[in-house]
């Protein structure tokens, strides 16, 4: 057993152990607010993973972690009238906004030399740019279809492959980034991206002719550059409910 999987079972078994003593302690009235069984382990998940989210520098996760304990307690703070959606929808807004002054512009220099002389960390490697920590990883596979999934984290997808059918992308609470500029797509391949309360970047080949269609929700999809309108024809699909997504033709 490694070093991050026994810190991983002491970090949550102490969160567990300490559920175990407010829900005993509430329900003996020891202390003033009574937590149910499920409000509990509610409650555990989101604190853990704020605290992960704090650990990683995720701003989407921080943020929404933060938001839906807002929700869970929303009596004892008092904000009964700000109803669920208005507090997803400001905790988007501010997902966005510090996403766009802390993550994007602070990061593109770093991000276009490691796309351009290649990855120098190997296949997988947790490091940080300008303070901030990202999950960097080139995914490969001898087979037609490719997943990729970043939860609760800034992420990095390089995409390499040969006669790739589909990609699905999986995208929760998190800010991600894939380049396809030198993956190799069949015709009328499908990029399909389910992205759920996140920041979503792809990078295509301009000579790829990319038919959006996506199921959208409370969100954003815009394309930025030009492509080809005779290239490759690539299905982008999937439901993308409170996120953006950024198409940039490379």
């Amino acid at each position: 057993m490694n070093r991050s999987f026994r810190n991983r079972n002491w970090f949550w078994g102490a969160f567990f152990i300490v559920g175990a003593l407010l829900l005993g302690a509430s329900q003996l009235n020891l202390i003033n607010y009574h937590f149910s069984f499920w409000g509990v382990i509610a409650t555990l998940v989101l604190a853990g993973a704020l605290i992960q989210s704090l650990v990683m520098l995720s701003i989407g996760g921080i943020i929404f972690s933060l938001a839906f304990l807002s929700i869970l307690y929303a009596g004892p703070l008092g904000i009964q009238a700000l109803a669920p959606w208005t507090i997803l929808g400001i905790a988007l807004l501010l997902t966005i906004g510090f996403s766009l002054i802390f993550f994007r512009p602070r990061h593109r220099y770093w991000e276009k030399r490691l796309h351009h002389h290649g990855h120098p960390y190997g296949p997988h490697h947790h490091h940080q740019y300008n303070g901030g920590m990202v999950d960097e990883e080139t995914v490969s596979d001898d087979k037609t279809e490719l997943n990729i999934e970043s939860r609760m984290s800034n992420s990095i997808r390089y995409v390499r492959g040969n006669n790739l059918e589909r990609v699905n992308v999986t995208a929760y609470m998190t800010g991600l980034k894939v380049y396809f500029d030198k993956a190799d797509l069949i015709e009328n391949a499908v990029i399909d991206v389910n992205s759920r309360f996140s920041g979503v970047e792809l990078y295509l080949p301009q000579a790829w002719q990319v038919i959006n269609k996506t199921n959208v929700s409370l969100s954003g999809i815009n394309e930025n550059g030009v492509q080809q309108v005779d290239g490759k024809v690539v299905y982008l699909t999937g439901d993308v409910v409170l996120s953006g997504v950024e198409v940039y033709y490379v």
